[in-house]
């Protein structure tokens, strides 16, 4: 994908409500590979963005991580310069751009908005190189598009979302924000997937369904029905087998503490 193709919509004085007003403008809000980029979380999630990042020309500066036993270590040749607390003010002071590189969707989502109530800075999105997104396409801050993966026109995409390695959104597609999609995962179109759903590897949703907030679809599962919110659904065709009453965790070890 060449990024200078790519029209992002975007609005510099944007709220966190989903799908804030963006206005057209031919700039993107990708990797800027003349600023230099932390990256919050150094953990697997971190590692492979420091990867693509630096597989495409960027600088990562420093690791930010709240897990104890990462402080003051060299993971992958960078150094963790702190935690998440010490990000932040080294964010507002600064002018490098940042990346939350967090696979928990909930853990991603606090620090989101605890980053920009504090720097008033939005995170970069980070497009895989291999990636195709439409010029159609709507999309927030805080984005990671991973390799190979599809987006198809007038899709509209939230903030700190994972598209991962492989996955294919077809057109007219909606993604609230902090959702994962796993490796392999299809959204058929006119999909729609609320806040802080995690799809695991292989997951297809056909057209018109909608999965709910927070929730869990299971690895391969088929989508035929809209699933509700704070559950988990998983098979072909996919069954609710669990409902939550709070939000599950969802990836174990994640900015540990």
């Amino acid at each position: 994908m060449k990024y200078n193709n790519l029209h992002v919509m975007f609005d510099s004085h944007a709220s966190l409500d989903f799908f804030p007003r963006y206005r057209f403008v031919k700039e993107k809000r990708c990797v800027n590979f003349n600023n230099k980029i932390v990256l919050l979380g150094a953990s697997g999630h971190g590692r492979v963005c420091m990867d693509y990042i630096i597989d495409q020309g960027g600088v990562v500066l420093a690791f930010f991580d709240d897990n104890i036993e990462y402080k003051n270590k060299l993971i992958n040749g960078i150094n963790v310069m702190g935690n998440i607390k010490q990000a932040i003010v080294d964010i507002k002071k600064n002018y490098y751009d940042y990346f939350i590189a967090i696979g928990d969707n909930k853990s991603r989502k606090l620090i989101f908005n605890d980053i920009l109530k504090a720097t008033k800075k939005y995170p970069i999105n980070l497009f895989h190189k291999t990636s195709t997104v439409s010029t159609n396409t709507i999309i927030g801050y805080g984005n990671f598009i991973g390799p190979m993966s599809v987006i198809k026109a007038n899709t509209k995409i939230g903030h700190g979302n994972i598209i991962n390695s492989g996955v294919l959104i077809g057109h007219d597609v909606e993604i609230e924000n902090f959702v994962q999609l796993s490796p392999g995962c299809i959204l058929t179109g006119y999909t729609y997937i609320e806040e802080g759903a995690f799809l695991g590897a292989g997951a297809i949703v056909l057209p018109e369904k909608r999965i709910g907030k927070f929730s869990i679809i299971g690895a391969g599962a088929v989508v035929t029905q809209d699933i509700p919110p704070y559950c988990t659904a998983v098979g072909v065709p996919a069954r609710v087998i669990k409902s939550y009453d709070k939000i599950p965790i969802m990836n174990k070890g994640c900015n540990k503490k």
